[in-house]
């Protein structure tokens, strides 16, 4: 995302900055203050260290864990520190798991005899890279250099592939070599400097291109969905009739409410009602299309017997019931009403989840 600015410079500065566009990597004079700018924050790189996952496989042993092997007298990650280091990293992050990290500060503690700043960040559990380094969200605002701790890096020129990341603006840049054992990696097909396809460990390939640890990222790459829903808003046809519907249903009208919307407050996510023509027209989809719409609302009840009596509620606010409370397969017992848009609502008791004193589930 950029954004657009006004600047005063002195018109010999401006000569030799229009002096910098070649038409190829630098194609106009914005593009040439935002390279110069970028090379000017070198001091001020940073770097993050993967050293987490499972920490059984990480542990050589003898309580030593891959990252601290020792290679040429040194923990293995104090050559990427001083790697790092002498290519101008000296902010320096480390995800791990709380044994790993805890030998790591063991070791090289803040950094500061190293010539940088290390700051640790526990990982509880990770499903991939992507999702270890969304734990540095908020912390990391410039373009971050990533590696892993497990690898020896000191021969690699940083310093090339980070120019060539400004050069190009790219989201990411990789760094790549090439493997025998392609299905022990993953695979990468190129075209040119862009990467066309990615694929993790294939079974079979023709391709001997990999994925080396090391790769360059601006912060936008670390920007993933949060794990929450924060409002749920219905299509309705009539945006007073429903809104006095979820009212009758004991829904309190929210103050922020407008003529043109209604946000109703609830202990969990917002729930808002908007014309469904206009709700189509804000997602650029049509608004025709009845019948099942793939999708259910649900409200959880305490105690079995709840069940029932927020149908019957649902009923007489000039809701439909569409399945009576009744015992499911799963143990639990639930029935479903429709609202006058015919959006479903599943009233659900089941004696397997922990609601707390507010009434939201809480899941293990």
């Amino acid at each position: 995302m950029r954004e657009k600015i006004s600047i005063t410079i002195d018109e010999r500065l401006l000569s030799g900055i229009d002096g910098m566009v070649d038409n190829v990597y630098i194609k106009n004079r914005s593009q040439a203050i935002e390279h110069l700018v970028r090379s000017s924050l070198r001091e001020k790189r940073t770097a993050v260290i993967l050293a987490g996952g499972d920490e059984a496989r990480l542990d050589i042993g003898n309580r030593v864990y891959s990252p601290l092997a020792p290679v040429r007298g040194r923990p293995l990650i104090e050559h990427a520190i001083r790697a790092l280091r002498d290519s101008g990293f000296k902010a320096i992050y480390i995800i791990s798991r709380h044994k790993v990290m805890t030998r790591l500060f063991e070791t090289i503690k803040n950094g500061s005899d190293l010539g940088v700043s290390i700051s640790y960040i526990e990982e509880k559990a990770s499903s991939g890279t992507f999702q270890s380094l969304s734990l540095a969200k908020g912390k990391i605002h410039t373009p971050f250099l990533v590696a892993y701790a497990d690898i020896l890096f000191d021969k690699v020129n940083i310093e090339e592939l980070w120019n060539d990341h400004v050069k190009n603006h790219a989201l990411a840049t990789i760094m790549l070599t090439t493997s025998p054992t392609p299905r022990e990696k993953g695979t990468v097909k190129v075209e040119g400097t862009k990467v066309l396809e990615f694929s993790q460990k294939p079974k079979k390939s023709d391709i001997y291109l990999v994925f080396s640890p090391l790769f360059i990222a601006e912060p936008e790459m670390r920007c993933a969905m949060e794990p929450r829903i924060s409002m749920i808003t219905l299509g309705v046809g009539d945006l007073k009739k429903s809104t006095r519907f979820y009212e009758q249903l004991g829904f309190e009208k929210s103050k922020s409410s407008t003529e043109g919307v209604t946000f109703f407050k609830s202990r969990g996510a917002v729930l808002g009602l908007y014309s469904r023509t206009a709700l189509a027209e804000d997602a650029a989809v049509s608004p025709e299309g009845e019948g099942f719409r793939g999708i259910a609302l649900a409200h959880n009840v305490r105690r079995k017997e709840e069940v029932d009596m927020v149908l019957r509620g649902a009923k007489r606010a000039g809701g439909i019931i569409v399945k009576d409370g009744q015992d499911v397969f799963w143990g639990g017992y639930c029935g479903y009403f429709s609202d006058p848009d015919g959006h479903l609502w599943e009233v659900a008791w089941n004696p397997f989840f922990k609601m707390d004193p507010e009434g939201l589930v809480r899941l293990e």
